[in-house]
C-alpha cells in the first residue's frame, strides 16, 4: 500500500498512548497500553510488514477529509463519491478508573447504499511477537431474530428475509433452537430456549405481515 504523508493523518488517544488515522481509514500506527509500550500496528515504520487497521467505503474513486467533532477528540474520516457518502469515527474513550485503553472504531452511511472492508492484520511488538484469534463465546440466537424483525419494521424486507432464512439453517433436526450459536454452528447454552422462540414467532409474524402488504401493493 505504500506510505502517507504524514500530513493526512488525524490524531486520537486518551492520555496514555494515541493512534494514527489516516485519510485513507486505516490507523497505521499504535502502541499500546502507552506510548513508549510496543507496538500494535505501525505500517507508518514498515507499509510490508508492520501491521495496520484498515476500515473504509468501497468506492471506485472517493474524495476524503478529516475533521473533529467540536471540543472532542473524535476523529471523522469523511469519504465522498458518486456512489455514496461514507464516515468513519474514531475514537480512544478517556477511562479515570481503570484504564482500559479501548479503541472505537464506526463506520457509517451517510448517503446511498455502500459497503465497507476491513483488514485487520496487528504485528505485535514491530511484527516480533507472533499471536493468535480465539472465539470463545457464542452468538445469542434471539438476537439474530431481533435484527431480523428490526430490519423487517424498518422497510428493509430483502434483507430482513435473507437472514431470516440464512438464521433458520442453523435449527437443529427438531427444528429447535439453542440459547446460542457457537463459532462452527454448534448449540451452546440452554435448549430449546424459549425466549428464542418467542423472539422467532415475532420475527416471523412482523415479516410475513410485511410481505404480504408488500405483494397487495404490487
Amino acid at each position: 500500500m505504500g506510505y502517507q504523508p504524514i500530513e493526512n493523518y488525524g490524531i486520537i488517544g486518551d492520555l496514555h498512548t494515541v493512534a494514527l488515522v489516516g485519510m485513507d481509514g486505516t490507523i497505521d500506527f499504535l502502541r499500546l497500553p502507552h506510548f513508549d509500550s510496543p507496538s500494535v500496528f505501525a505500517a507508518l515504520l514498515d507499509h510490508r510488514k508492520g501491521g495496520r487497521f484498515q476500515l473504509a467505503p468501497v468506492f471506485g474513486e472517493a474524495r476524503q477529509k478529516q475533521l473533529y467533532l467540536p471540543d472532542s477528540n473524535i476523529l471523522l474520516t469523511r469519504f465522498l463519491s458518486e456512489e455514496g457518502v461514507a464516515e468513519i469515527s474514531d475514537f480512544m474513550p478517556v477511562e479515570e478508573a481503570g484504564h482500559a485503553h479501548n479503541l472505537v472504531r464506526r463506520a457509517k452511511t451517510v448517503r446511498g447504499e455502500v459497503r465497507f472492508r476491513m483488514v485487520c492484520e496487528p504485528r505485535f511488538d514491530y511484527a516480533r511477537a507472533s499471536h493468535r484469534i480465539e472465539q470463545k463465546e457464542g452468538t445469542f440466537s434471539m438476537c439474530s431474530f431481533w435484527y431480523v424483525e428490526c430490519l423487517s419494521r424498518a422497510g428493509d424486507i430483502e434483507k430482513a428475509r435473507f437472514f431470516f432464512e440464512k438464521v433458520l439453517g442453523y435449527a437443529n433436526h427438531l427444528d429447535l433452537y439453542a440459547e446460542e450459536l457457537g463459532p462452527c454452528g454448534e448449540h451452546l447454552g440452554n435448549f430449546p430456549q424459549a425466549f428464542t422462540h418467542l423472539a422467532l414467532i415475532s420475527a416471523a409474524y412482523d415479516l410475513n405481515r410485511r410481505l404480504s402488504a408488500a405483494g397487495q401493493e404490487a
